[in-house]
């Protein structure tokens, strides 16, 4: 290949690459949904009695981080019987972007595990570190109910 080739072909690859890199650092996945960081509005929050609306930008965002890092635990079928999480201070956690889209689902009891029932799977989480964020994250929210 002539120098000219080369320069091209290492150009298209920079473009891909730096391509790449911003939708990774602008966009986030949440339970198989790629979403726009700027498009995510607030996260809505539900105990047994009450529902939250948390819209604070840097804790809707890092509550978002967190939900990313959930796992596809398996899929939804029609027998499952998994009782609502009454273990925990949640029972649901939903994620509201700008265009009113609301995802997310209820968190379930699944033997030992908390899990949270998404887009037709079980997604596994680590409720510890999501109870803290969210705890902290009451001080700043609104209550719907």
């Amino acid at each position: 290949m002539n120098k000219k080739g080369w320069s091209i072909l290492i150009s298209i690859s920079l473009i891909v690459i730096l391509s790449f890199v911003f939708y990774q650092q602008t966009h986030i996945s949440i339970w198989g949904f790629n979403l726009a960081k700027k498009d995510i509005k607030d996260v809505i929050v539900q105990t047994e009695n009450t529902s939250y609306l948390i819209t604070d930008k840097e804790t809707v965002l890092a509550i978002a981080k967190g939900i990313s890092t959930m796992k596809k635990h398996s899929k939804v079928e029609v027998s499952d019987s998994y009782s609502i999480n009454t273990s925990g201070d949640y029972t649901k956690v939903l994620i509201r972007t700008k265009d009113n889209t609301t995802y997310g689902g209820n968190l379930f009891t699944m033997g030992e595990n908390i899990v949270q029932g998404s887009n037709g799977y079980y997604w596994s989480l680590d409720y510890q570190k999501l109870e803290n964020e969210l705890n902290a994250s009451l001080n700043t929210a609104s209550l719907l109910n």
